[in-house]
């Protein structure tokens, strides 16, 4: 009985890997404002190269993010996690746009993906290059082609436990293993 309620008490305070969408429901203000570091589902979302906007006139739905610059870039952080994917757009529907995607776990590049903008939608949804990559850094950047600006929306990310909380839930099954080994030979 104890074993069991040192089990509980051991998953509870670890809790499972978790997947949060980045949406930009919260950034607030009206279309065109600058954006600026965002935090949402425990990921902190941050402009790094060109000028970034709030985008309340488009979107996968409204809001988004986007930029007019020839290239722009974004970074995301929060705990390890792998991308699960993105979306990437324009309001024009204009063809030469171009993403790239690359990833990071502790400074060693682990994941990059490129490919072409929508043509004839509004916005794609851009599947990870490498789903099982484990990050703690993403790069977005986008890339002009024949139109004004880019959009960047729905963010899927998964966040993975830390090592250490891995090894701590390890530790307590070992420790629940041996009270419950224990009381087992206190009752025979």
């Amino acid at each position: 009985m104890r074993s069991l309620a040192v089990m509980l008490l051991i998953a509870v305070s670890t809790g499972p890997a978790f997947s949060g969408t980045i949406t930009f429901n919260g950034i607030g203000g009206v279309n065109g404002d600058p954006f600026t570091t965002y935090v949402e589902s425990g990921f902190t979302v941050t402009p790094t190269t060109g000028i970034w906007k709030k985008g309340f006139g488009f979107g996968n739905p409204v809001p988004s993010i986007f930029s007019p610059s020839a290239t722009a870039s974004i970074t995301v952080t929060g705990g390890t996690f792998d991308l699960i994917s993105f979306d990437f757009g324009n309001a024009n529907n204009l063809s030469g746009l171009t993403w790239s995607a690359a990833g990071f776990l502790n400074n060693v590049q682990v994941l990059s993906g490129s490919g072409n903008g929508p043509s004839t939608v509004m916005f794609i949804t851009v599947p990870s290059p490498n789903s099982a990559a484990l990050l703690d850094t993403l790069v977005l950047t986008g890339n002009l082609g024949n139109t004004s600006s880019y959009n960047f929306d729905n963010i899927v990310l998964s966040s993975v436990p830390e090592p250490s909380t891995i090894t701590f839930f390890a530790m307590g099954l070992v420790l629940a293993g041996f009270c419950r080994r224990r009381s087992n030979g206190l009752n025979r």
